[in-house]
């Protein structure tokens, strides 16, 4: 009888894109026999996607070293480096190549963090609040992440102004195929290396997004590379943690508000600068995004000077019309009834039926 190496095989060879469903209780086999499809397609990337760690590390046991990379939380990452990697790291960062690169990316970003001191101290910090407790309290473990995304973003902007768009440049060759680079960013060696096959990741660090060497990627754009097989374990499990971690987000808590100073943030003091940002793909996302709102502008609607939206309820009796604020709730009923807006001196109105005040 056919097994679930067969089920995925096909699966593989039949589609170029979509979601297929791996149904099945426990123990049949559904995650044991992906690292042998991983083996069978030599060809393939692959991403192994969980919600545990525990998982990410069982699926690690089955390949050799080299064949597979972990992307871990920032701080667990400059953690492992500090104590495997320090002597080598040193080494980077005195090198006249990496503190030239460091010297420009501080001129074009303006941010004072970037420089060789700063990293020493932020790594230091992290050595020390972390060097003797295991378990730490929150606000130590906060302020070591801010400490550890400052290595990292170090790290980051130096290797975005060493790429040009071939990736040709000898310097920037030089960093990512760095061995202390690599362990910084683990997704550069699967990008870059047809030996690294598979990719293990939390969701978290999937949706919030990870540096690949030249971009960061997150779930919204996985899709943008056909090389790409994905593979999500206990997916029931997935689906209720991404539902929680997209309506944290607060371009989920409050919408409207987060796109109007999104909005006047990139259209007043962003976009006017000609180098921002620093790659032209993510100013042409902007500048669509400022393009939809002004579009709405010309339709009439005050947006984003009004960005409040109240709905109009009525109550049991039916004789009383009263205006609350709130819109596109989740856990809510989702009405198939058509909305309409009647813009008011200080808050867009939602009704249920057309009003007469245009």
């Amino acid at each position: 009888m056919a097994g679930y190496l067969d089920y995925y095989q096909r699966t593989i060879d039949a589609y170029t894109h979509g979601v297929k469903l791996v149904l099945g209780p426990t123990g049949l086999g559904k995650s044991s026999s992906i690292p042998e499809v991983i083996h069978n397609n030599p060809d393939g990337k692959f991403i192994y996607m969980a919600n545990r760690k525990e998982l990410l590390e069982e699926m690690a046991a089955r390949f050799n070293p080299g064949e597979y990379v972990i992307l871990r939380r920032d701080l667990e990452v400059v953690q492992q480096v500090l104590l495997t990697q320090r002597s080598a790291f040193e080494t980077l960062l005195a090198d006249h190549r990496f503190v030239a690169s460091l010297k420009r990316a501080q001129q074009i970003s303006h941010l004072r963090s970037l420089d060789v001191v700063t990293i020493r101290r932020a790594c230091q910090l992290v050595s020390e609040m972390t060097a003797t407790i295991q378990s730490l309290p929150s606000w130590i473990t906060e302020r070591a992440d801010t400490e550890a995304r400052v290595v990292l973003q170090a790290i980051r902007w130096v290797l975005q102004v060493t790429r040009d768009p071939g990736e040709r440049s000898q310097t920037y060759n030089w960093l990512v195929n760095h061995p202390v680079v690599e362990a910084f960013f683990p997704a550069i060696p699967f990008r870059l290396h047809p030996t690294v096959r598979v990719m293990l990741v939390t969701l978290q660090k999937a949706y919030y997004g990870f540096f690949d060497g030249s971009q960061t990627r997150n779930l919204t754009d996985l899709s943008d590379d056909e090389r790409l097989i994905i593979f999500l374990d206990e997916f029931d499990f997935l689906e209720h943690d991404l539902v929680s971690l997209i309506c944290r987000a607060p371009q989920i808590s409050d919408p409207f508000d987060f796109a109007a100073n999104f909005y006047r943030a990139m259209a007043r003091h962003k976009l006017p600068k000609a180098d921002f940002p620093l790659h032209p793909n993510i100013r042409r996302r902007i500048e669509k995004i400022v393009e939809i709102i002004d579009g709405v502008q010309q339709r009439g609607l005050d947006y984003p000077n009004i960005n409040q939206f109240t709905l109009e309820k009525t109550s049991a009796q039916g004789n009383q019309r009263k205006s609350t604020p709130a819109v596109f709730r989740t856990q809510h009923v989702i009405s198939t009834n058509p909305l309409y807006i009647n813009q008011t001196q200080r808050s867009f109105q939602l009704e249920t039926r057309r009003s007469e005040v245009i």
